[in-house]
């Protein structure tokens, strides 16, 4: 019923009358739908059409409904479409979902990564970060993902990192410190051989944005042009 919804008729599926599917076939027929699904629905993201993404995103939640890709796919569709209460929610399932894998076993203990996220910061090419972590104490946070409630604040379930600020009474914020997220830097990585690159931009990335470093320094940092250049966002962000 589920690839009959999503795709609109069982005329789609090629499937002659009275013809029944082996649970192996329909296992792979499954796949198959969901991978194109979320393909299409992706597309539609960044083709900037966010209403058919969240179409398409809800029709794979059917095939898919206890998977976190799907749900974190959800939420960005929502997010792009400006419905914000639906992304977070979705967001949350998302994140909820994500507990059930816990980081790889090749992930950095949580003291060895905040020792490497130490030197990293020591060793950074850009002034004003060093700067910004000797001038007062600046916190390093080591956690799995993001908290539940930051998630329902808006944060993103999935971010690698997350830069932390306090407000004065004379207005303005100041950089405490920054929130590495074990399991979600792990997700980017293909192998162990990753994880210290992706830690590095994930790292300098989130205290670049919150330093509003302009684009000559995210480069001399190995950063991508920031999302205010290319004329994006990052979900829930």
């Amino acid at each position: 019923e589920a690839l009959v919804d999503l795709f609109g008729g069982p005329e789609e599926l090629e499937l002659d009358e009275g013809e029944e599917l082996e649970d192996e076939e329909l296992r792979e027929l499954s796949v198959r739908a969901a991978t194109f699904a979320l393909r299409i629905s992706r597309t539609f993201i960044d083709l900037e059409v966010p209403d058919q993404a969240v179409s398409w995103a809800r029709g794979l939640i059917q095939l898919a409904p206890d998977e976190a890709d799907v749900w974190h796919l959800l939420a960005e569709a929502h997010f792009r479409a400006g419905e914000t209460v639906a992304s977070v929610h979705a967001g949350v399932r998302a994140l909820r979902l994500d507990h059930r894998d816990g980081s790889p076993p090749w992930a950095p203990p949580a003291g060895d990564l905040h020792q490497l996220v130490r030197e990293l910061l020591a060793a950074c090419p850009d002034p004003r970060i060093r700067q910004t972590v000797a001038e007062q104490p600046f916190i390093v946070l080591i956690h799995e993902a993001p908290a539940l409630e930051l998630v329902l604040e808006g944060v993103d379930g999935r971010s690698p990192a997350l830069s932390l600020s306090a407000g004065g009474r004379r207005g303005g914020h100041a950089l405490t410190g920054i929130a590495i997220y074990r399991r979600n830097v792990a997700r980017l990585c293909r192998g162990p051989e990753d994880f210290e690159t992706e830690l590095r931009l994930a790292l300098f990335g989130e205290l670049a944005n919150a330093l509003a470093l302009d684009e000559d320094a995210r480069e001399r940092l190995g950063l991508p042009p920031s999302m205010n250049t290319v004329g994006g966002r990052e979900p829930n962000a």
